[in-house]
């Protein structure tokens, strides 16, 4: 048995056993076979001014609970390549369906060089809920700023429907029905008034070399770009509202993420030392690698405890 030192530990035998922020992942491990170990979201984590202000919007205007709570050590942090991260307080909310997609909200009082639909990196995020337009009545005195009301995507009897709104530290929302069998991507749908984020957003400032990583670091499907005019997106940037966006799509087994490029200029997610990440979502790729010799692969990832 083989024990190398990390965050928490790994134990390479018959099984990898990797442990990170108290989230347990078991890779099983196959001689000459080699497939793709992303499967789902299971996690987003995002950066917020005030801690306590989130958690209590997020539990009374989408019923999220918090389900962890703790600070950020620094093998987390170091995991991250974040290490100004050390010592922040973060909670983990959980929607009321008790569907094991969760959102981590660590604090961060700072105001960084974050624009809501103007960052490159992760900068949306998607939620499944049963009735967009009920939400979006309820949401007008909250914490929450409709910045897109609600709409159907395309003009089918079955189209999903979604609004987005800018979360109390300007995070951005979709918030989408889809109607049972209304996906080609198996996508599901709400089973709870708010449910879980079922994808993610990612802005880049080119199409070809996102879809290129995706395609090679995961062997994952991910689909040719497409033209679309998207509002709330032209309006965030002063845009004019028939600018159009190339968007492709990466197909997780259970989830989807959508890869979109941009046509603004990037802003850093980091301080002048390197060190932090930017309000909003955390723009750091959710990879980890692992040196493991040439005859061993990986069969699978699945969440366990």
């Amino acid at each position: 048995m083989n024990t190398f030192k990390g965050e928490k530990s790994f134990i390479l035998d018959q099984n990898i056993q990797y442990s990170i922020a108290n989230q347990k992942y078991y890779l099983s491990i196959k001689r000459r076979e080699l497939i793709y170990m992303l499967k789902s979201i299971m996690m987003v984590t995002m950066l917020v001014t005030n801690l306590n202000v989130t958690e209590e919007a997020y539990n009374e205007y989408l019923d999220y609970e918090v389900v962890s709570q703790g600070i950020v050590d620094e093998g987390l942090a170091e995991v991250w390549g974040a290490e100004a991260m050390v010592d922040h307080p973060y909670v983990i909310m959980q929607p009321s369906s008790g569907e094991p997609v969760y959102l981590r909200f660590i604090e961060d009082e700072e105001k960084m060089n974050y624009r809501p639909m103007g960052t490159h990196g992760w900068n949306s995020t998607e939620i499944l809920v049963q009735n967009p337009d009920q939400l979006a009545t309820e949401l007008e005195s909250s914490a929450f700023e409709i910045i897109g009301m609600p709409y159907d995507l395309y003009p089918t009897p079955d189209a999903p429907r979604a609004m987005q709104v800018l979360g109390p530290s300007d995070e951005v929302l979709y918030l989408t029905r889809i109607i049972p069998e209304g996906s080609g991507f198996n996508l599901g749908s709400a089973q709870s008034y708010v449910d879980r984020v079922f994808i993610m957003v990612l802005g880049g400032a080119s199409m070809e070399s996102l879809r290129e990583y995706y395609k090679t670091s995961f062997d994952m499907p991910v689909t040719e770009a497409s033209d679309w005019k998207i509002g709330v997106l032209a309006r965030m940037n002063n845009l004019p509202d028939d600018s159009v966006f190339p968007l492709a799509l990466v197909e997780f087994e259970e989830n989807l993420l959508t890869v979109r490029t941009k046509q603004i200029n990037k802003s850093e997610d980091k301080n002048e030392d390197g060190e932090i990440i930017h309000k909003g979502i955390s723009q750091r790729q959710f990879a980890r690698s692992f040196t493991i010799a040439d005859d061993v692969k990986v069969g699978g990832a699945e969440l366990k405890d």
